[in-house]
């Protein structure tokens, strides 16, 4: 091998120690999350009248242990929980088809919270046929239809995690007794020849839990 390439290597070599040396640092923050929903299947049989609620209850301590406990299988102090957002689809569609309006509290039950409404009639309510989350306005396609989130469910929700979270940081556990109630109220035309509504709804909660740390990088 000749000298040269040696030289240019060499040379090279310092100009990268040189210019590292020359590097200052500075802070990133990196998150270590674990997301987890909370699934309510919303389910609609039998009814014939123009307006119809049901309530679904759900486990919340059972989701919050289980992602307290993955974050710690990392290694990580978990620092906080978050509500951070929503999802909705038909998943069965067996009986009358219609447009509906639709309503939803969601919180402590018997202290539901104005959550999400529809500002326009879902125009049917087939299978397949999923929501779009705006906190006002918005635009859908074919096969989607729109709610809007609502500032009392969204606080009531944020309510709920936090205090969630500051019982774990102050005993390091959640009560098995948290749980969660979703209620939602449905309004559709309809006559006396029409056949009786038998469908789903499939309502998701999505929550996270969140290690933030932070460290040093080269900013050169």
């Amino acid at each position: 091998m000749s000298r040269k390439p040696l030289v240019i290597l060499a040379a090279l070599s310092l100009s990268l120690l040189l210019r590292a040396d020359s590097c200052t640092t500075v802070d990133r923050s990196i998150d270590t999350v674990v997301n987890f929903p909370v699934v309510f299947d919303i389910e609609v049989a039998g009814n014939t009248a123009p307006t119809d609620t049901v309530v679904v209850t759900q486990d919340l301590s059972a989701g919050i242990l289980a992602a307290l406990e993955d974050i710690e299988g990392r290694g990580a102090d978990p620092d906080t929980l978050l509500w951070v957002g929503t999802a909705a689809r038909f998943v069965r569609s067996e009986g009358f088809d219609t447009e509906r309006e639709l309503q939803i509290w969601a919180g402590e039950p018997g202290a539901e919270q104005f959550l999400l409404t529809t500002r326009q009639a879902i125009p049917d309510n087939r299978a397949g046929r999923r929501a779009i989350v705006f906190a006002g306005g918005g635009t859908t396609f074919p096969e989607e239809f729109m709610l809007e989130l609502q500032a009392q469910g969204a606080a009531e929700l944020n309510r709920l995690t936090g205090a969630a979270f500051a019982e774990y940081d102050s005993t390091g556990d959640i009560s098995t007794d948290r749980v969660l109630s979703v209620s939602a109220r449905w309004q559709n035309e309809r006559t006396v020849d029409d056949p009786p509504d038998d469908f789903t709804l499939q309502l998701r909660l999505n929550f996270q839990v969140v290690q933030r740390r932070e460290t040093e990088v080269y900013n050169p």
